[in-house]
């Protein structure tokens, strides 16, 4: 949830404070926005951490990320 949230604030700062054309914000704020990335899973094997939990966390951000990103985008484009 940190990650989700405070990815976009950032994004929609940055946009805020740099003069960015449209496509160029975008990208920013969908890039700031994005879910957490499958690595986590291969990290977290790799280290011998929690590897459900990571494959569950990874899950529900990009389940996620599909409903926030396009309201997102909608809501600040």
């Amino acid at each position: 949830g940190i990650r989700l949230c405070l990815g976009l604030a950032m994004g929609v700062a940055l946009v805020t404070l740099l003069d960015l054309n449209k496509l160029t914000r975008t990208v920013l704020l969908v890039g700031s926005a994005a879910p957490i990335g499958f690595t986590v899973v291969v990290l977290t094997q790799r280290e011998a951490l929690d590897t459900e939990l990571a494959a569950s966390a990874t899950s529900l951000s990009v389940l996620l990320g599909l409903l926030y990103i396009p309201l997102a985008l909608l809501w600040l484009d």
